[in-house]
């Protein structure tokens, strides 16, 4: 899949093994990205939300008074999901992205919270970070020191904010599955340490709205299964902002995603 932003050309490079190839793309005309997610969105039947909507969804979700939290909807869990996405901010300088590859630019509205692997915060925390002196000044990858926006959201906190679980990253995920433990639990009967293909495609036809796929380094949420066409719509964060992205059952098994929900 190649995602490209703005009309122009630009030269892809491929590597695979020993095999190296370039190939130029012209992108011709701009596409309404958002409006295709909408139309997609309520073709499915998939409600939409916004950030107002989903604040007051929280207030429901959790009792303040008892202080007694209660298991998410689906609809919950995509509203959530919705809200981190589409949170709209306009920098006030130019804002470095991931491992210096992509910028936010000063004085145009994004939409959507950064990637990063620093601070993480969600669509309730994400405000109040960029009012902090330090918000434009650059921070670093905990796992490998990558230069990174200092504050924003990965792949897996970003499933975890949305299931409303305990902060995970996608290798405590792929413990908590093995092992039975923390608050998420397998859909299917797949073996964690080693899926077979076959069990992993069987899995794949059982998952619902606001469940969610992982294998080691990536983790995503599930939008829609259209169990005819075997795909899976996920929303999904990595290198610049929140996207929603379509993967075949074949695609994921290939690469042993595995189907979770919370308990």
């Amino acid at each position: 899949m190649i995602r490209a932003e703005g009309k122009g050309i630009a030269t892809v490079f491929v590597s695979y093994n020993d095999y190296n190839t370039s190939f130029s793309v012209t992108v011709e005309d701009e596409v309404d990205i958002e409006k295709l997610e909408k139309e997609f969105l309520q073709y499915a039947g998939v409600n939409l939300s916004d950030n107002s909507s989903y604040e007051k969804t929280l207030a429901d979700i959790t009792n303040q008074l008892s202080g007694v939290t209660h298991i998410r909807s689906a609809q919950d869990i995509l509203n959530k999901a919705i809200a981190m996405k589409n949170i709209e901010w306009t920098p006030t300088q130019k804002l470095e992205g991931w491992d210096h590859k992509v910028e936010f630019p000063k004085g145009v509205q994004v939409k959507g919270i950064p990637y990063s692997q620093d601070k993480q915060v969600d669509d309730i925390e994400f405000p109040k970070a960029l009012l902090k002196n330090d918000f434009y000044s650059g921070g670093a990858s905990a796992n490998d020191g990558t230069f990174c926006p200092k504050y924003g959201v990965d792949c897996s906190r970003y499933v975890s904010y949305a299931l409303g679980i305990d902060a995970r990253t996608t290798q405590g995920m792929l413990s908590d599955l093995r092992n039975g433990t923390g608050e998420i639990s397998k859909v299917g009967t797949y073996n964690v340490s080693s899926p077979r293909q076959a069990d992993l495609l069987a899995a794949y036809s059982l998952a619902d709205e606001g469940d969610a796929l992982v294998h080691q380094g990536h983790a995503m949420l599930v939008v829609y299964n259209d169990k005819n066409a075997k795909e899976i719509t996920v929303y999904e964060t990595q290198i610049k902002l929140p996207i929603m992205s379509t993967y075949s059952y074949s695609y994921l098994a290939g690469k042993d995603y595995l189907p979770f929900e919370v308990k």
